[in-house]
């Protein structure tokens, strides 16, 4: 599932278009208030707005689908180096103690 940061950032995007369209719709009625454009032109522009929102919105979708992929892998890459991080802990202390032992081994055989 995708995380409250990963849907707050598709909210606060979602929200962004909508007040942009919103603008446009105020710019467009005072244009048309200003100019005395046709209520078929004003037609005209509102639906290529709502095209553009569409391919906004498609867009959105598709960059949020793209951050869903790149957080899993993100998640799997700090499970390996979890992973890693933790063989090589193991490996140190087994180094160690190897160590110890032929440490050991030296000193008894330096008595001999």
């Amino acid at each position: 599932m995708s995380s409250p940061e990963t849907k707050t950032d598709v909210s606060a995007i979602r929200q962004e278009i909508e007040d942009a369209i919103l603008r446009l719709e105020r710019a467009l009625l005072s244009r048309s208030e200003k100019t005395g454009v046709s209520s078929d032109e004003q037609a005209g522009y509102i639906a290529e707005l709502e095209e553009q929102n569409k391919k906004l919105m498609r867009e959105l979708d598709e960059t949020k689908k793209h951050c869903i992929t790149l957080k899993k892998g993100y998640e799997l890459l700090e499970a390996k180096y979890r992973r890693l991080e933790e063989a090589n802990d193991s490996a140190e202390k087994e180094l160690a103690t190897t160590l110890q032992d032929l440490d050991a081994l030296i000193a008894q055989k330096s008595l001999h």
